[in-house]
């Protein structure tokens, strides 16, 4: 005998009275091996953020010795206290540019309407649903 003939038949009937809870189980499989991916990309990604702030900061250290550099370089030519103020107007300039800059950026961001897509897209799938009900029933009436 072959497995075929082991095999119980099943009728078209219950194979679609399967079909709900197949979907359902796909879709959870789906969703948990989602999970399981955004939680080793966001492991990946607290392991780099830590990497790149341990970086930043070796580079902050490095930008406050070559401010110190730089004062006591001018200090040859200025004494200690105008080549200080020298450099904390420069420091004041850009950090205002910067500033100025970032806000600038803010204000060109416009704000994302996903999600009000979203709302519309569930909401236009209920009403098709709703519709083919309607449908549906008018069709077994009628």
């Amino acid at each position: 005998m072959s497995s075929d003939d082991e095999a119980p038949k099943r009728s078209l009937f219950q194979l679609i009275g399967e079909l709900p809870g197949l979907l359902s189980d796909l879709v959870r499989a789906e969703i948990d091996a989602i999970k399981a991916d955004l939680k080793d990309k966001a492991i990946r990604a607290g392991v780099g953020a830590g990497l790149m702030l341990g970086a930043a900061f070796i580079a902050l250290c490095a930008v406050a010795v070559g401010i110190f550099a730089a004062i006591a370089g001018i200090a040859t030519v200025l004494p200690m206290w105008a080549s200080a103020l020298i450099i904390l107007g420069a420091l004041l300039i850009i950090a205002l540019i910067l500033f100025l800059a970032g806000i600038g950026a803010f204000k060109s961001m416009k704000g994302s309407d996903r999600m009000a897509r979203i709302g519309e897209d569930v909401h236009s799938l209920g009403s098709a649903a709703r519709r083919a009900a309607r449908e549906r029933t008018e069709r077994s009436d009628g």
